[in-house]
């Protein structure tokens, strides 16, 4: 059972495939991201033991797929701030105001959740 979704994050039009498969002691959701451009961009998994108690096959699989894309934008910003200001540690405070606008990427992002 293959499910296809789609979303946007930060501006940007992204395409998602859920799959099941059974494990040894349950079933795993996989979910693959990809960009506009047919990019892969990230790949989450969870596994089960039963049952799920989700609003949509792979609802958690794919909010742990988008919450990685805007863990990885956090820390790619984080990054080009120290590169940019030639310093080793970010001024205080500023390190949770990148999470936090990330956090609401996140939100916003699965607001726009489509499945087909």
């Amino acid at each position: 059972m293959a499910r296809y979704f789609e979303f946007s994050f930060n501006g940007h039009r992204y395409e998602a495939r859920g799959a099941a498969r059974d494990t040894r002691n349950g079933f795993a959701h996989d979910v693959a991201v990809w960009d506009e451009n047919h990019r892969d961009v990230t790949e989450a998994s969870m596994h089960y033991l039963n049952r799920t108690w989700e609003c949509y096959p792979f609802e958690s699989c794919l909010h742990r797929a988008i919450e990685q894309m805007a863990d990885n934008e956090a820390y790619w910003e984080k990054e080009t701030y120290k590169r940019e200001h030639n310093c080793t540690r970010l001024p205080k405070g500023m390190g949770k105001q990148i999470e936090d606008k990330w956090h609401e990427e996140y939100k916003k992002a699965c607001e726009t959740i489509k499945r087909f």
